[in-house]
């Protein structure tokens, strides 16, 4: 399984991003940036995407808690599935 799409939809003080990972070859990404720039809330928004995101998150900026959406498209070579994760309980 590999991440083809990240969507920050509301997600720390990202709002209606996206980042692409298209196939290369080799087919891996480093992500890097100035301090403060959402390494770190997107390492957190990706663990959120596949584990659920925590009853008590720090990534609640310009948005609700309610309000917290992110999503992706995940693919397996043949095939591709897009999802988005919200805040519930």
């Amino acid at each position: 399984m590999r991440l083809d799409r990240i969507d920050l939809l509301r997600y720390g003080h990202f709002a209606n991003r996206s980042i692409e990972l298209p196939v290369t070859t080799p087919d891996y990404y480093v992500i890097y940036g100035d301090n403060e720039a959402g390494k770190s809330t997107l390492l957190r928004g990706i663990s959120s995407l596949f584990f659920g995101v925590p009853a008590r998150t720090v990534d609640v900026h310009s948005c609700k808690t309610s309000e917290l959406r992110i999503g992706a498209t995940i693919s397996d070579g043949k095939k591709t599935f897009s999802f988005r994760r919200r805040k519930g309980s």
